[in-house]
């Protein structure tokens, strides 16, 4: 389980390598250095405890450290050119890691998630990548984020509709964007809760497994208290079934227009005076909820379907087109 090596690893090329994989470490190295490489670098690092301090240096490529045995105030990851990511196990993620980061735009959970991770202590970072899911009755909660951050859930390992995903940003701003990329779907996944309630424009997108029509999820509650718009999209079909609004709604744009599987949303109430739906290429089931008129529909190149359940919904100022 360990791969024996010299205390400085020099990589050079401009091949892709991959040195160390799950339970496989770069035994006794504190130094790697790719500076100069040009391929993609992976490397899994012997670096449990203070004793163990590691330095890794990127290269022009996309460059992987593992840091899941720790990483403590002595280790430290500077990507280099590409998209480069540091893989940490939950546990250190959402504990107080030490370790230096420069240059590194994507941070990926090894293990089921849950609990808190503090983007005070992962500074630059425009990506949060649960690779493995949520664990079972779970709420993975990433917190002090910026705006534009990106948080990628795979679904598949989130544990029916039990699970939960919470994004708060450190400062809420006027114009915040969130974007939440749920992917690797199947039948029949879900979540029971979505919450991204600082962001004014929310992407969402819903990426089917193996692109064969099958996936499907249902969002049992999103929480988008601050969004004037929402964007869909994906490949994967998609139900909302509730979204908590403020008392008094601001959203006024949905965009699902890049969706290619159908789209089925409910309790997602519009500001009034006016907002603006435009649905996508599958089989789509729009149920009205908060609107009051001179609102507009943009139906997409599936079979659609709009549901008003009050004649006040269409017709207020004016009526829906």
């Amino acid at each position: 389980d360990l791969i024996t090596g010299a205390a400085t690893v020099n990589v050079t090329g401009d091949q892709n390598l991959t040195i160390g994989s799950t339970g496989v470490l770069l035994d006794g190295a504190t130094k790697v250095d790719a500076n100069t490489f040009t391929g993609n670098l992976s490397v899994v690092l012997d670096s449990a405890g203070t004793a163990k301090d590691v330095s890794v240096t990127g290269g022009k490529g996309n460059d992987t450290a593992n840091f899941s045995a720790g990483f403590e105030a002595g280790d430290s990851f500077t990507g280099g050119d590409g998209t480069d990511e540091l893989s940490l196990t939950n546990a250190i993620a959402i504990g107080t890691p030490g370790g230096t980061l420069s240059g590194v735009e994507h941070l990926s959970i090894s293990d089921a998630g849950t609990g808190t991770i503090d983007m005070d202590n992962f500074s630059g970072l425009t990506k949060v990548i649960y690779d493995a899911g949520i664990v079972a009755n779970g709420t993975a909660t990433v917190d002090d984020a910026v705006t534009g951050l990106e948080v990628e859930l795979d679904v598949a390992n989130a544990v029916a509709t039990d699970a939960s995903l919470v994004v708060d940003l450190k400062t809420d701003g006027t114009s915040d964007a969130l974007t939440i990329t749920l992917d690797d779907i199947g039948a029949g996944e879900g979540l029971a809760l979505l919450s991204a309630e600082d962001a004014e424009t929310l992407n969402i997108s819903a990426d089917d497994d193996t692109n064969d029509g099958t996936g499907t999820l249902t969002i049992a509650a999103l929480t988008a208290t601050d969004a004037t718009a929402i964007n869909l999209s994906g490949d994967a079909a998609l139900t909302i079934t509730n979204t908590n609004n403020p008392a008094t709604p601001v959203l006024a744009t949905l965009d699902a227009s890049k969706m290619t599987d159908a789209l089925n949303i409910s309790g997602t109430n519009f500001a009034a005076g006016g907002a603006t739906v435009t649905l996508g290429s599958g089989d789509d089931t729009f149920n009205v909820a908060t609107m009051s008129g001179a609102d507009t529909f943009t139906l997409g190149g599936g079979k659609d379907t709009v549901v008003y359940t009050a004649v006040a919904q269409s017709s207020g100022t004016k009526v829906d087109t």
